[in-house]
């Protein structure tokens, strides 16, 4: 059995949806609540990280991705402040995501570029950015911090090299944000993230039509609207 880039982004949106429903209705005490956040909740990582990567190398209109990113971010920030957050210090991973992206686009234009030709010049510079920004991924408290950058900048080169087959990329890419997760956040069940990409074949088409497509990008909002909608069903319910 293969799974397409539809089926990986499906599992990664349940399993984000079960780790924000835990985390709001199930009692930190319990065994649903562990089991919820710590081992089902920590898979929709490393799979959204990997899909992000591949995406880059897939997409043709780079500029108009960071766009929709931007918009994506500006209306999901609110939702998950009011719902998720309970304040307004902390950023969604989404702003995570954009901000990797954005990182992606510098560096693929550096290796693009006909001024930049010293491979240890280039390399140099890429590490210098990569830096910059991780420590601004810190400072804004992005979700995931600058485990999420280096991830991405590594998740990025594996997929630039000639030398590992486009089987392994997005399982290497996988384990390679589970475990940055496990190392950084001690949250080890992000490694069973590697199961569905075990299964993963990037050149299976994806055959949905346009809705459903955009239901799985616009995912991130639309699940923190249900389950703010939830909160405010059962509070004025009383339960």
């Amino acid at each position: 059995m293969k799974l397409s880039r539809n089926h990986i982004k499906l599992i990664a949106i349940l399993t984000m949806f079960c780790d924000h429903a835990t985390k709001l209705f199930v009692s930190q005490k319990t065994l649903g609540y562990t089991i919820g956040r710590k081992v089902i909740g920590r898979i929709a990582f490393p799979l959204f990280g990997a899909l992000l990567v591949e995406g880059f190398f897939k997409t043709k209109n780079k500029e108009l991705h960071i766009f929709r990113l931007l918009i994506l971010a500006l209306i999901s920030e609110p939702l998950y402040d009011i719902v998720l957050n309970h304040g307004w210090e902390k950023q969604s991973i989404i702003v995570t995501w954009f901000l990797s992206y954005i990182m992606l686009y510098i560096f693929d234009s550096i290796d693009h570029s006909k001024k930049i030709k010293k491979f240890d010049f280039a390399f140099v510079l890429k590490i210098m950015l990569l830096l910059g920004f991780c420590q601004l991924a810190y400072l804004i408290k992005v979700d995931y911090s600058y485990a999420a950058i280096l991830a991405t900048y590594i998740a990025y080169e594996i997929y630039r090299s000639s030398k590992i087959s486009v089987y392994w990329k997005p399982v290497i890419s996988i384990a390679l944000f589970g475990l940055s997760e496990g190392l950084i956040f001690k949250s080890w069940g992000a490694l069973l993230a590697i199961i569905p990409g075990l299964l993963y074949s990037s050149i299976k088409r994806s055959k949905t039509n346009t809705i459903y497509r955009q239901l799985l990008y616009w995912s991130y909002p639309i699940h923190l609207c249900v389950l703010w909608i939830t909160c405010l069903l059962l509070t004025k319910n009383g339960l």
